[in-house]
């Protein structure tokens, strides 16, 4: 946490020393109010609020029951004074103010978790939009503070789905996952009271994961994680969740299904046993359980889980999606009947979760997007996303950007500095306005509208997939585990040709891919270069764009326009021209030596138009081999050379030097003077990067010099890490310290006798092979 100082954006003089200040955006904290000439006993009344009562009144006493005001005493003389506290506001009033205030003597000082809000960024041709962005990134960044919760005016509580939902936020405005790692942890021992909230902790870990590429979270959490399951319910003779009490739309009692929340907003659903939000929920959840337990290695849960998801999915569709309408009723009793009733909740959650089958997708995404928002602010996180996925994106763009009551361009109207957990008090007379879980728009904009998500964990491989709807131009940034993705889209308004300028990191590849109603092979030009593609769900992929700024489009003349500068401002470097080859080494050890592990994988950008083009590397001045595949490379160091042909022309060429460790290094212990560890290594190639050693099977820690072992007898094991990544160990048995007896001597009439030497005294030390997975031991002799 750290403190800040932010300016106000309006300051209205009331009456004399009555003023009315607007910092433009909440904030949580209080004020540095800097007075010059103070009276003592004087007091000034700040009165600190969500939003206004009436124009330029401050509603300091909120909805909520809570009274934001402080009265402050001053003294004579030059004076600050500072308020503290856990307030969010955006608007603050001041009764009594001794002198003008103004921007140079008044600031909010806010209470802040690091934030860099250059790191994304937004810009389209769609003025709402710009501002229920904004709103939503403002939000995450003012409340994340020190823990996820659903608010900080009332409840300040961590409820699972709040979490994840404010998490995905995150996971697309800052590249550190730290705080949300913590928030969700608390989940390890705790829940709150809906049956389907514990669900969206395997949720959040799931695509905490995906988005880094780390699977520690899942791996410390995954038994916690198989609690959280609803297997108590399933039913034997489809695998639906069916419960047979508490699914009638009760609340704050542990296992109520809650569907939505306020219940107002459930759209009429009906509750049975069978829930059709739940059971959606469910099959998403198990989905990704088995998804992490294959990550893992845990191919038992892994395939209990992929079985359940799948009869799972199919009794839903067989039984509860009406195939004609492309809607999913709400539930059926103990007996299969269905209820008769089709909530928008029901095929929004469903369609949102992966529920439909691709040919029924489609059907259901237009009867979602026939129902328009008819449902809460926590819904619409999951409602938006689901009509970019299902093809609906119009519909998904008009939602973001509406101005209905049940929109987030009323909170704005509203005057909302941070986004509410209602659309509107007429909906939830004691809402707030400081909820992070509401601000979905900050990811469904990146994920959704311009299809930004990782196609392997950590963004090894990622898709760029725009679906712009009526936007004629929109750009974006976005922060990832290997660094910033650029993406800006705008057209021709006379034949609706799409331009798309992609940056993308490097260590990664992206697949990019242009909107199209084409049913057939079209061409696609990438950086110049034209290249054959085939549609896939509407659109044109374009896969293995590596590092480099990259410009697609379906016309030959793609740059050359007056708007080329705001396209092209997603990226940090010129466009890539042409062809090109590249060697991508992976992983990469100390001061660019290569391990055993380390792969090449040649990769190509743009298209020369031509068929039978080849791939080749050598390594030095050997001959040429055909580019089959990712390959290892021989120990020692050289050039790797690798080119791209047609025929005997050259279409593109490059070099790099390499050099390759494939030797573990040398490392033995031994027992020194005063019962010290001695280490000795050595590597002959890229040298010894680091030496530990662990006693018995502790923590592993780096040894610098003589580690003293003391009496007891202990196993130790050393190991030896080369630059390359290559590594060795070896153990070492150390007996009990035994003292010798008094009034004798080794090497005397007390020494042992041959039978006890040859029971273990003085027995000679045993060893096996250094490296690979065994590990070595030498036993030390009894020490003296």
């Amino acid at each position: 946490m750290e403190e800040q100082l932010h300016a106000p954006v309006r300051i209205v003089e009331k009456a004399p020393g009555h003023y009315f200040v607007d910092f433009g955006r909440a904030w949580i904290g209080g004020v540095r109010y800097a007075v010059a000439g103070g009276t003592d006993g004087a007091r000034v009344d700040l009165r600190f609020g969500e939003v206004t009562s009436s124009a330029e009144t401050v509603r300091y006493q909120l909805n909520t029951g809570n009274t934001y005001q402080d009265v402050v005493t001053l003294r004579d003389g030059e004076q600050t004074v500072e308020t503290w506290g856990a307030r969010v506001f955006r608007y603050l009033e001041i009764i009594g103010a001794p002198e003008p205030v103004t921007a140079g003597n008044l600031s909010a000082l806010a209470l802040v978790y690091p934030f860099d809000a250059d790191a994304s960024r937004f810009a389209s041709s769609d003025d709402n939009l710009e501002q229920v962005y904004a709103l939503s990134k403002n939000t995450i960044e003012s409340t994340n503070l020190n823990f996820y919760t659903d608010s900080w005016t009332r409840e300040r509580t961590n409820y699972e789905a709040d979490a994840y939902l404010q998490q995905m936020s995150t996971l697309y405005l800052m590249d550190d996952l730290s705080l949300g790692r913590y928030s969700m942890d608390y989940f390890r021992g705790n829940r709150t009271w809906p049956t389907e909230w514990p669900l969206y902790v395997a949720l959040a870990v799931h695509d905490a994961w995906r988005q880094t590429g780390d699977l520690a979270q899942p791996a410390a959490y995954f038994d916690d994680l198989v609690q959280k399951m609803p297997d108590e319910w399933i039913d034997p003779s489809t695998g639906l969740i069916g419960k047979s009490s508490r699914s009638n739309g009760c609340n704050s009692q542990t296992d109520c299904d809650i569907v939505d929340w306020p219940t107002s907003e459930r759209d009429g659903y009906q509750f049975r046993h069978y829930n059709t939000v739940l059971n959606a929920l469910t099959y998403r959840a198990w989905t990704d359980m088995a998804a992490m337990a294959t990550a893992l290695g845990r191919t038992e849960d892994a395939s209990t889980y992929s079985e359940r998801a799948a009869r799972l999915r199919a009794s839903m569709n067989e039984l509860l999606l009406d195939e004609a309408s492309g809607r999913y009723d709400d539930g059926m009793d103990a007996s299969y009947q269905l209820s008769g009733h089709q909530a928008l909740h029901a095929s929004a959650f469903a369609l949102a979760f992966g529920v439909p089958e691709d040919d029924q997708r489609d059907r259901v995404a237009a009867a979602v997007a026939d129902r328009g928002m008819a449902c809460s602010v926590y819904c619409a996180g999951f409602l938006v996303p689901g009509l970019f996925d299902g093809g609906e994106h119009q519909a998904a763009l008009d939602l973001l950007t509406g101005e209905g009551t049940r929109s987030w361009m009323n909170m704005i109207r509203l005057g909302a500095g941070a986004t509410a957990e209602a659309w509107d008090p007429s909906l939830k007379p004691n809402l707030t306005y400081s909820h992070p879980w509401a601000a979905s728009p900050a990811f469904s904009v990146p994920a959704g509208l311009f299809g930004i998500e990782p196609l392997t964990p950590g963004y090894a491989t990622f898709a760029v997939r725009p679906r712009p709807g009526d936007l004629e131009w929109g750009t974006i940034a976005t922060p990832t585990v290997r660094g910033s993705v650029g993406v800006g889209f705008d057209r021709d308004t006379d034949d609706a040709s799409l331009r798309l300028a992609v940056s993308v990191p490097g260590n990664t590849f992206a697949t990019v891919s242009l909107p199209t109603e084409a049913t057939t092979p079209q061409t696609v030009y990438v950086d110049g270069s034209p290249r054959t593609v085939a549609p896939v769900d509407g659109a044109l992929p374009v896969t293995r764009l590596g590092r480099g700024c990259h410009v697609l489009s379906t016309e030959a003349e793609t740059l050359g326009t007056a708007n080329d500068a705001r396209l092209l401002g997603v990226c940090d470097e010129a466009p890539a021209a042409g062809v090109g080859v590249e060697a991508v080494v992976e992983p990469v050890g100390i001061d660019g030596w290569l391990g055993a592990d380390a792969t090449v994988t040649l990769a190509t950008t743009g298209d020369p138009g031509v068929d039978g083009t080849v791939l080749e590397h050598a390594l030095g001045d050997a001959g040429w081999t055909t580019y089959a595949g990712p390959f290892t490379l021989p120990e020692g160091t050289g050039t790797l050379r690798y080119r791209w042909r047609d025929g005997d022309v050259v279409l593109a060429e490059g070099a790099r030097e390499v050099a390759v460790d494939l030797t573990a290094p040398t490392v033995t212990p031994s027992l020194g003077e005063g019962r010290t560890l001695q280490v000795g290594s050595g590597d002959a190639l890229s040298g010894v990067a680091t030496v530990e050693y662990r006693r018995g099977d502790g923590e592993w820690q780096p040894w610098t010099g003589a580690v003293p072992l003391g009496d007891a007898a202990v196993s130790v094991t050393v190991r030896a890490t080369d630059k390359a990544g290559n590594a060795a160990t070896q153990a070492l048995d150390v007996p009990r310290y035994v003292p010798r007896r008094a009034g004798t001597a080794w090497g005397h009439a007390s020494r042992p006798s041959p039978w006890r030497r040859s029971r273990g005294w003085g027995r000679p030390s045993r060893s096996r092979s250094t490296t690979g997975a065994r590990t070595a031991r030498t036993s030390a002799a009894r020490c003296t």
